[in-house]
């Protein structure tokens, strides 16, 4: 069995370079409950 370097990843688009705070799950959270929606379970 061969395995090529992208096994397991998408590689059909673009991934972003760097950290975007935007993108983090646990500020997305905070955004939704500071505009009072209910926020995603996250398990801990």
């Amino acid at each position: 069995m061969q395995n090529s370097w992208n096994e397991g990843y998408i590689t059909a688009i673009a991934y972003v370079f760097g950290y975007y705070r935007e993108l983090n799950p646990i500020y997305l959270d905070f955004c939704l409950a500071f505009n009072g929606f209910q926020n995603f379970c996250i398990s801990k």
